[in-house]
């Protein structure tokens, strides 16, 4: 059962499973260690100002859709999908950044 800890932010079992901060107008680079949230299921960060990498999600093996569209990406990491078994859904619509799929 999820639990909002703090606005935008849900916890399951005191552990973040998911950030949903969609359409506040936030601005920066998001942090490269976003993967060492180990129960992160979704990522709820499009129409937004972020910019530089999209965060490696890298090893979350219960993360099931993140949403980065409409934001100012310009790179993304070679391993952005690895170790995604459970993956649903990414949405990566109208980013700067050209994607790659390997």
């Amino acid at each position: 059962m999820l639990q909002r800890n703090v606005t935008h932010v849900f916890c399951d079992r005191s552990r973040v499973a998911q950030i949903q901060v969609q359409g506040m107008n936030l601005k920066g680079s998001l942090p490269k260690n976003l993967n060492q949230l180990s129960m992160l299921t979704n990522l709820g960060l499009q129409k937004n100002m972020f910019s530089r990498s999209l965060p490696s999600l890298s090893g979350l093996s219960e993360f099931r859709g993140a949403y980065f569209d409409y934001n100012l990406f310009d790179e993304m990491p070679d391993d952005l999908f690895q170790g995604l078994d459970r993956l649903e859904v990414m949405v990566l619509d109208s980013l700067g950044v050209i994607c790659r799929f390997i």
